[in-house]
């Protein structure tokens, strides 16, 4: 947990940041970006 609240873990984000990739690829400004509930597979 020190690493994640350090200075370096703070400039990564390593913080509350709970995410699964479903679709590789690039997202870019403008894109839609939805959050899912644990259901969808």
């Amino acid at each position: 947990m020190a690493f994640v609240n350090s200075e370096v873990g703070c400039q990564l984000n390593l913080r509350g940041i709970n995410a699964k990739i479903v679709q590789a690829g690039a997202i870019r400004v403008g894109d839609n970006i939805a959050k899912r509930d644990g259901n969808d597979g």
